[in-house]
């Protein structure tokens, strides 16, 4: 009797769990846009666009930046300034036409984003 009772409180708490795990699945989202903007001098401007009710425990967590396969810059994230999103300018020097770059954010919770921009 007492191996059968266990076995039911076992099965209610993974439901819980799991449960919660769902809840917390369904309000977690990848980055919605990345937009990106190169003067043609030395500055990338990143905007990502990732709507959020509270900043300080759902955000974007890194932005990383390649530059024809080599990252370039990298900067993370222990919170979000807006419930919008961020935007960061990033210093890569002068680029030549031809070059791609490529930008990838991470969620903290689930998913990221990559765009990428060739540069004209």
């Amino acid at each position: 009797m007492r191996k059968g009772v266990m076995s039911v409180k076992f099965k209610a708490l993974a439901a819980v769990f799991f449960v919660f795990f769902l809840v917390s699945a369904a309000t977690a989202h990848p980055p919605r846009e990345i937009r990106l903007s190169y003067d043609g001098k030395d500055e990338l401007t990143v905007r990502v666009f990732h709507g959020v009710d509270d900043g300080s425990k759902h955000f974007i967590e890194k932005i990383e930046v390649r530059v024809d396969g080599t990252v370039v810059a990298e900067r993370h994230y222990s919170s979000q300034p807006g419930p919008e999103g961020l935007s960061e300018i990033f210093s890569l020097g002068r680029l030549l036409p031809g070059m791609e770059i490529r930008v990838k954010a991470q969620c903290n919770i689930f998913g990221s984003l990559e765009t990428t921009y060739t540069v004209p």
